[in-house]
């Protein structure tokens, strides 16, 4: 009876222990329980699944596969079948596993060579008859029948089955593997077959070396070898000498010589000879030689089936037998016959379970003996470690900490295992709190009550000497000890251990009054409410202004911050309420702990909390705008962050006499605002230079608009602009337009004042004024880079095919221009500017307007380069619709392009660049807005100039060849020139009627007028020949001065005077008169004062001139004449001045010789004006007095 109450005893204890486990164990426990049930039941319907999946893949046309442990069963089948008396026997038995094809002998052998049939019917054998795989037992060995079926088998399941076989095998054996042959078919197989046969086999070997991972021993078997010549002699005959045929190797002895095996029987040929018949003996010596043959076909087999595999260790052959019809049971059967002796581990088997139940009821003996000495030492030497405690404090808590249950592990162990001393265990916990309170605690409270200011603390400590299973205290102090921990400075674990294992409170005697741990300042905050009440009433203020200013916000958190130091110290202790409330349950405490029960009903909400802290935390700083496009300033306006509200519902705090309503909303919505407008104002100030471009963020978001990019000014379209991306239609649509059609509904919602708003929109007015300006400038440019570089007639005419049609780059330009310039404003009325700008660019949408798909305008502008095309492909054969039409010869001698061309140069109304500024006009474009549409023209009037120029340039050619030239290197006309023009030359050449002037006013009438006495170019921008002009006024002015209006000859009119007589000093002749002639008439010089005489000399006669002078004797008044005379031709007259020499004063001067000797004279006539400018073709010779002579010599 005493025992079985100490059981009873024992077993309470232990179920108490178990059953106090802490809930989160048992809660985990539970949950791992139920998630294994739960696994098990997922593993057990997915196996089913499985097994079902596999049934309904197997069907009449889909071969099944072979279950992995199909073969395990049939082994085990095997095994079942045996009486188990007999069943332990087979691990000492060897195992052999017959392979071969189907009729190779396999079952014939196990027949011929085992007992199994005779152990059958004694009933101490077994068999499998299964089609996947045949086993049996004989009294020394298990044989192994492997089907062809599986031997030819090449898929994975078949290897996963064949795997678990062999690793099934009693003490993981290596398997025998025999081959079955037959003997009599080696020839006659060929070596393809026989090579897939050693595949096949190798493979199934490899798989049963996998278990041990060692090399598995071959017996090669040659069955059906009756039928081969020669075998039953020698069978017979070495029978009758003991002897068997056959051939035997060693493991390790190398790649056994096949071919040669037999070579060893040839020694007893000669014994043969004289113990069998004569023909038996030749039947036997035809077996050895013909052996050679079919063993080399077998030595080919074996190489494949023993080659290195370096996935696999290679097998060793270790015999060849032969087999066939009438061969003795003994002689040579393939299995050995020495039984395999039986290991320990196999005779240790037979007892396992019997073993293992003693050794697990030992060793719990053995494991309650040390528990029960263990836990007995454990307390004896606590106890010493106690005694010593109690005396001498611990270095460190955790001395202590070790010898509660948590600490010395008794956590869950000893909940599971048996506690012997469960009333000695209390005991030792009671001396550890005390120990705790001893040297932990206690000073903890004599330093508290020599502090101010240290009441919190003061009431924690206590709630924590006072905690016990019977009161709250302890399960508030288990459920956060980090509070008392990080109010106390005390160990986190010495906290956990005295709440979980006191059971006591203090001895000592406690003063509980806070008074003497409380500081002035400590006091409740209601008595002294200045600094809280004006806080709230400022915020209160600011919170219904539109902003706040920095300096505001500012003193406010000056304020603000004393103010949540006292919260936040409040809010430190958040358990101190209820501790007060449980200590009152447990011992009564001083009256002055109300105040601080007072001040915590006041500043313990959550609401004012927030609020100071969001007065300390909120700033004014507003993201980055720098860069931004006015669309992503207005999206990142919204996104600035707003502190979200924890305590969403206002708080009504009652100071004094007021009352306020704490809304952390407001703040947050007075500094979001405040955040907004200051954002508002900086994007403002940052941006007020952007020019028109606040729309953008950055450059490339939009392609460029090029005109022509790649041109290098070689090609016919060759002007070349660059059009801002910001500034294309899809530009304006995406970033401006929507932008600014968004930007009000964006202002509605901003939670800025009204004013802030129109200030912002007037911003953005100006920039979209600015942008207007900037985009039309682009256009404006862009529209007049274009320009057509045609340098012949061919590019003309290719460039006008190119024009009219759809994708060239007129179209192209064109299109640009109206896509880009008709832009839809929408009703936005900021956008209106935008509008008025495009309007320069309205003429685009009626020269490209659509009507029904088709272009009106564009049609007719087509018609004209239409025109303009058949213009220039008519004859070039021109015929005059004039009489006399001014300029019709030159026209008759230009291309139809070079006509058109003329009668744009003429400003003919007729041409086709008159036509085409009519239709410009017609459809409204203003002068400055033609050229793109006048380009061909332009184009036309630049290559017609230059046929005309270079046409003109011919026929001047022509015209100065035959009658200019002639007449500028003949006399007098070139002074220097020997020959004299003659007169009918002359005439043809400068008469009013002669053939010069009719065909120069002919060719020339269109490009030169003539008026005021010369000849103009009448088209300013027609380069004319360069001495054209001037040889024409100067051929003129000739004319002028040789025939009269009605084209008479005129004689030259010369206005001379002669010079004083050279005086004569000495000398036998004075010259008494001077005279100079020209044809018929003379002027006459005498020793009188000179004056002007007129000299008329007939041109178009001829005539001598002569300049002279007359002598008289000094002594005989004798009368003597010298001159200088020029022959009778025309032109005398230049041909006399010719021969004299200009001096000073205009003057000619001729050189005479005395009559009689004496000093030589110099005749002089001065000229009036210089005769041979008369006759000159430019200004040139309009020189006198500068000393040279004339074009002549003397």
């Amino acid at each position: 009876m005493k025992y079985l109450n100490m059981l009873n005893s024992f077993v309470k204890s232990w179920l108490q222990q178990t059953l106090n486990l802490p809930p989160k164990v048992i809660v985990i426990g539970m949950a791992l329980a139920i998630s294994l049930v739960g696994l098990l039941i997922l593993w057990i319907r997915k196996r089913k699944k499985a097994k079902e999946d596999s049934s309904e893949k197997s069907g009449p046309d889909k071969k099944p596969a072979m279950p992995a442990k199909s073969l395990v069963r049939v082994w085990k089948e095997f095994l079942t079948g045996i009486p188990w008396r007999i069943r332990r026997y087979t691990g000492r038995l060897p195992v052999y596993v017959l392979m071969g094809e189907s009729g190779s002998g396999k079952t014939e052998l196990i027949r011929k060579y085992t007992d199994y049939e005779a152990l059958s019917l004694q009933f101490q054998a077994g068999h499998t008859t299964s089609p996947l795989f045949q086993i049996c037992l004989s009294s020394k060995a298990v044989l192994m029948e492997m089907p062809s079926g599986i031997l030819f088998h090449k898929e994975a399941d078949g290897r996963r089955a064949l795997v678990k076989l062999w690793k099934a095998l009693p003490g993981k054996r290596i398997p025998h593997g025999v081959v079955c042959i037959q003997g009599s078919m080696l020839e006659k197989e060929t070596p393809e077959n026989l090579k897939r046969l050693a595949l096949y086999l190798r493979g199934k070997i490899n798989l049963m070396a996998s278990p041990s991972g060692k090399p598995v021993p071959l017996i090669l078997s040659l069955t059906h070898m009756d039928t081969v010549t020669g075998y039953s002699q020698w069978v017979s005959f070495l029978e009758s000498q003991g002897m068997s045929l056959e051939a035997v190797w060693n493991e390790g002895s190398g790649f056994p010589d096949i071919q040669r095996a037999l070579d060893i029987y040839a020694a007893m040929l000669p014994l043969a000879l004289t113990r069998v018949p004569s023909g038996d003996y030749l039947a036997m010596v035809d077996f050895l030689e013909n052996a050679g043959r079919w063993l080399g076909v077998l030595s080919a087999f074996t190489k494949v089936l023993l080659a290195e595999d370096p996935f696999s260790r290679t097998p060793y052959l270790m015999r060849m037998s032969f087999h066939g019809e009438g061969q003795g049971l003994e002689s040579s059967g393939p299995f050995s016959m020495t039984a395999h002796k039986e290991s320990l581990d196999f005779r240790l088997g037979r007892y396992r379970h019997p073993l293992a139940a003693g050794g697990i009821l030992g060793v719990g003996l053995l494991g309650m003996t040390a528990l029960f000495a263990a836990q007995y030492n454990e307390l004896e030497k606590m106890d010493r470690h106690l005694d010593v405690m109690e005396l001498i404090k611990p270095s460190s808590y955790k001395e202590l900490h070790v010898h509660f249950p948590v600490g010395r592990g008794r956590n869950l162990a000893s909940r599971i295992l048996p506690d012997f001393f469960p009333e000695q265990e209390k005991i030792m916990v009671e001396r550890l709190t005390g120990l705790v309170r001893q040297h932990y605690l206690y000073p903890v409270f004599y330093s508290l009550r020599n502090r101010q200011d240290s009441q919190e603390k003061m009431i924690y400590l206590l709630g924590l000497l006072y905690a016990s299973p019977d009161n709250g205290l302890r399960t508030m102090i288990l459920s956060k000890p980090e509070n008392w921990e990080r109010v106390l400075g005390l160990p986190g674990q010495l906290v956990a251990d005295y709440a979980m294992y006191n059971r006591s409170l203090p001895t000592i005697d406690m003063d509980l009054s806070l008074s003497r741990v409380s500081s002035p300042g400590s006091w409740e905050p209601s008595e002294n409410s200045l600094m809280l009440h004006f806080l709230l009433r400022r915020v209160d203020a600011v919170c219904e202004e539109p902003f706040i200013t920095p300096d505001i916000l500012e003193d406010l958190q000056e304020v603000a911050g004393p103010v949540l130091e006292l919260v936040t110290k409040v809010f430190s202790y958040p358990m101190l309420n209820e501790i007060v409330e449980n200590l009152k349950k447990v011992t009564p405490l001083g009256p002055d702990i109300e105040w601080m029960q007072r001040r915590d009903v006041l500043l313990r909400h959550e609401q004012l909390q927030e609020l100071l802290r969001s007065i300390l935390v909120s700033s004014l700083i507003v993201p980055d705008t720098r860069g931004l496009a006015l669309d992503a300033f207005m999206e990142l306006m919204p996104s600035i962050p707003q502190r979200p509200v924890a305590y969403p519902e206002p708080l009504v705090l009652v100071l004094g006499d007021r009352s306020f309503q704490i809304d952390v909303r407001k703040w947050h919505d007075l500094i979001l605002r405040s955040q907004m407008t200051t954002m508002m104002r900086k994007f403002m100030a940052e941006n007020h230079e952007r020019l028109g471009l606040l729309f953008f963020q950055g450059t490339g978001e939009f392609p460029d608009i090029w005109l022509n990019p790649s041109s290098d000014g070689t090609h016919f379209f060759a002007g070349q602009a660059r059009i801002d991306g910001r500034f294309t239609r899809p530009a304006f649509e995406k970033r401006v337009k929507r932008s600014v059609e968004a930007l009000e509904n964006q202002l509605k919602v901003l939670p800025v004042s009204e004013g802030e708003k129109e200030r912002f929109r007037d911003f953005v007015q100006r920039q979209i004024l600015l942008y207007a300006e900037r985009y039309a400038e682009q256009y404006t440019i862009y529209y007049q880079r274009y320009h057509l570089r045609v340098d012949s007639p061919a590019e003309f005419r290719f460039v006008l095919q190119q024009i009219p049609s759809m994708g060239s780059p007129f179209m192209n330009f064109l299109m640009t221009m109206k896509e880009n310039t008709m832009l839809d404003v929408g009703d936005s009325p900021m956008l209106r500017p935008v509008a008025r700008r495009m309007d320069d660019f309205a003429f685009m949408g009626r020269v490209m307007g659509e009507q029904d798909g088709r272009y009106p305008q564009w049609e007719t502008y087509k018609g004209l380069i239409a025109r303009l095309q058949e213009g220039l492909r008519e004859v070039s054969f021109y015929i005059s619709q004039e009489e006399r039409e001014q300029g019709a010869a030159l026209k008759e001698r230009l291309s139809p392009l070079g006509r058109m061309g003329l009668d744009i140069l003429a400003r003919s109304p007729d041409s086709h660049m008159a036509m085409a500024r009519m239709w410009l006009g017609t459809v409204g474009v203003a002068p400055e807005w033609q050229q793109p549409f006048l380009e061909p023209f332009h184009a036309l009037e630049r290559l017609g100039k230059g046929e005309i120029e270079e046409r003109v340039a011919s026929l001047w050619s022509d015209l100065s060849e035959r009658h200019m030239k002639p007449l500028q290197n003949s006399f007098p006309f070139h002074p220097a020139s020997a020959r004299t023009l003659p007169l009918e030359a002359l005439q043809a050449s400068l008469h009013p009627d002669g053939n010069f002037w009719k065909q120069f006013r002919a060719y020339m009438g269109t490009v030169c007028t003539y008026g005021g006495g010369q000849w103009r170019g009448t088209m300013g921008n027609l380069r004319l020949p360069a001495d054209m002009l001037a040889t024409v006024n100067g051929a003129d002015r000739i004319r002028r001065v040789l025939w009269d209006e009605k084209g008479e000859p005129r004689p030259l009119q010369l206005t001379v005077r002669p010079a004083i007589l050279p005086s004569v000093q000495g000398g036998a002749a004075l010259p008494v008169s001077t005279y100079l002639r020209a044809g018929r008439e003379s002027v006459f010089g005498f020793n009188q004062m000179p004056a002007w005489q007129p000299l008329g000399f007939e041109w178009w006669r001829e005539g001598s001139s002569a300049a002279g002078m007359a002598f008289e004797m000094r002594t005989s008044g004798r009368r003597a004449y010298r001159e200088i005379a020029a022959e009778p031709e025309l032109w005398s007259f230049y041909r006399l001045l010719q021969r004299g020499r200009r001096v000073e004063g205009g003057a000619v001067s001729w050189f005479l010789e005395s009559p009689w000797g004496g000093a030589d004279f110099d005749m002089v006539f001065a000229f009036q004006s210089d005769p041979w400018a008369l006759i000159g073709f430019s200004d040139s010779l309009q020189q006198s007095g500068d000393g040279r002579r004339f074009h002549g010599s003397h």
